[in-house]
């Protein structure tokens, strides 16, 4: 099983802002983390969801992000 996340943005931001932010948090992600003298390494994907606030219901939103 996973475990999922939400990063919201207050924007305006750009589509190369969100994109950066996306790779920052995945170069994160696969940092290995050591623990008890054992390497551990965690994989992650990223659902984007763009759109003015006010739009859609939170409901909405992570739907359209596949979360």
């Amino acid at each position: 099983g996973g475990d999922e996340f939400v990063a919201l943005t207050t924007g305006p931001d750009t589509a190369e802002e969100v994109h950066e932010l996306a790779g920052r948090i995945l170069n994160a992600l696969a940092t290995p983390i050591r623990l008890d003298g054992r390497e551990l390494s965690v994989r992650g994907s990223i659902g984007i969801v763009e759109g003015p606030s006010g739009e859609r219901s939170a409901a909405e939103v992570l739907r359209s992000a596949d979360i």
